[in-house]
């Protein structure tokens, strides 16, 4: 079984979009190599030999942000050449190419389907990469993490997953019921710490309940009761750190290899309840 369900080649120039489609992958399940994800694995490797094998041979599918800077750039011509050297070989589907611009892609058949970004949303894209990759299916990859540890991965996210910490700032909230559900969340994940075995799922914790700590404290800054009566810099504030409590949340999912759909990204959802503020967050 392939140890990624997709591995993702690019330009730096074209980053910003190639962690927008890998974050939403990885929030859905799916094993995604993107270089950011695997900074830990990557460091002190022989990238020549560490790339080829996720381009050549541990990937279900390989995504190719095609581009002209893609195409003049030493790396991703690496990946390219790993990629294409699959392709020959089992002459399958294995490559899909979005085009960015007009560049194609040296050594790929003119006949091969490419999907163009200009044409296409970056949803649609999404929904047909959910279609290509199907279910989930790849191999564990976590490294050295105890049963007893992902079993209490779950329970962080399970402790995370309410209004409280996916809304916007710009949703009609009631800032008492906000705070009051975050601070049973720092309350849990407390608890949770002190069982982990897992140095890095200690880490990425108490991050989360640094960010979350970080939120409760703005209680302090504002007697407003109602979020869209704060100032519009301290909504943009509160966001952030909901922003970073999604990441490492994301992060905790993919290191614990959890088969759970995270959102990605905050979202509008009203509540004026401390049990709505405890409920899971919208889409």
């Amino acid at each position: 079984m392939a140890t990624y369900d997709l591995a993702v080649s690019f330009a730096g120039e074209q980053r910003a979009l190639a962690r927008r489609i890998s974050e939403r992958l990885d929030g859905s399940g799916y094993s995604i190599f993107f270089d950011e994800f695997h900074q830990g694995s990557l460091w002190g490797s022989d990238l020549t030999i560490a790339l080829n094998d996720v381009y050549e041979h541990d990937a279900r599918w390989c995504l190719i942000l095609t581009s002209k800077e893609y195409v003049e750039k030493a790396w991703p011509n690496l990946e390219r050449q790993n990629a294409l050297s699959r392709f020959i070989r089992e002459r399958t589907g294995y490559l899909l190419c979005l085009r960015l611009d007009d560049t194609l892609l040296p050594g790929l058949p003119a006949t091969i389907g490419y999907l163009d970004l200009r044409t296409s949303s970056e949803d649609a894209v999404h929904g047909l990469l959910l279609q290509k990759l199907g279910p989930p299916s790849h191999g564990d990859c976590v490294a050295g993490m105890a049963e007893s540890d992902r079993e209490l991965a779950r329970s962080v996210i399970a402790a995370c997953y309410r209004r409280a910490i996916f809304t916007r700032m710009v949703s009609e909230i009631d800032l008492p019921a906000m705070y009051d559900s975050i601070g049973e969340a720092i309350g849990q994940l407390q608890r949770l710490i002190p069982r982990m075995v897992d140095p890095r799922l200690q880490f990425l914790t108490l991050q989360l309940v640094r960010s979350l700590d970080e939120i409760e404290r703005f209680r302090n800054a504002s007697s407003e009761t109602f979020s869209l009566n704060l100032s519009k810099e301290l909504r943009s504030r509160i966001d952030a750190e909901k922003i970073e409590t999604i990441r490492v949340l994301l992060d905790i999912r993919r290191s614990a290899a959890i088969g759970v759909q995270l959102p990605t990204s905050l979202c509008v959802a009203h509540f004026f309840t401390r049990e709505a503020a405890r409920e899971p967050p919208g889409v």
